[in-house]
């Protein structure tokens, strides 16, 4: 065990990175992994040292038999065997700063609504065409037509040979 998570007893740095998908987003808001100690020659077991804010350790205490099974789950083997819980500040991650997304030209808003025309439920239509929209508004433009005979702007040029005759 090398490194400074290996410190802590976090061989694999997982349970840090995953914190939001094993135990979910409103654990994670209120609540960091610390350390985690195993019992000597025990590779399973182990007491996770979990940092809360305020309030919150109470419900974390409560919620402890539901979030080591969250944790062993998801490792697939009983990691995780105690909760111990300690009060303080968590550090906050600041949000990635998402890219606006693009207007869809018309034959892209053509092409999504024409993949959803088949669906019965209103709703669920309405639902898949905006997803569609954020994916297709999500990927790069596609280049558009400059001439009546369908080239593109993005195809190569071929320089004309000059007339040597």
């Amino acid at each position: 065990m090398k490194g400074p998570f290996a410190k802590r007893g976090f061989s694999q740095t997982e349970i840090l990175s995953r914190w939001p998908t094993i135990v979910g987003p409103m654990l994670a808001q209120h609540s960091c992994p610390e350390r985690l100690t195993f019992e000597r020659e025990k590779a399973a077991g182990a007491n996770l040292l979990v940092r809360v804010e305020g309030a919150f350790g109470l419900e974390l205490q409560h919620l402890a038999p539901q979030v080591i099974d969250r944790i062993n789950t998801y490792f697939g083997y009983r990691a995780v065997a105690r909760l111990s819980i300690v009060q303080g500040p968590i550090p906050r991650q600041s949000p990635r700063p998402r890219a606006a997304a693009r207007d869809l030209s018309p034959a892209e808003e053509k092409s999504v609504v024409d993949a959803v025309a088949a669906t019965r439920d209103p709703e669920l239509a309405q639902a898949l065409a905006a997803l569609g929209r954020a994916v297709v508004a999500a990927s790069p433009a596609e280049p558009v037509p400059s001439g009546a005979d369908g080239a593109t702007d993005s195809a190569p040029k071929h320089a004309e040979a000059p007339d040597v005759l």
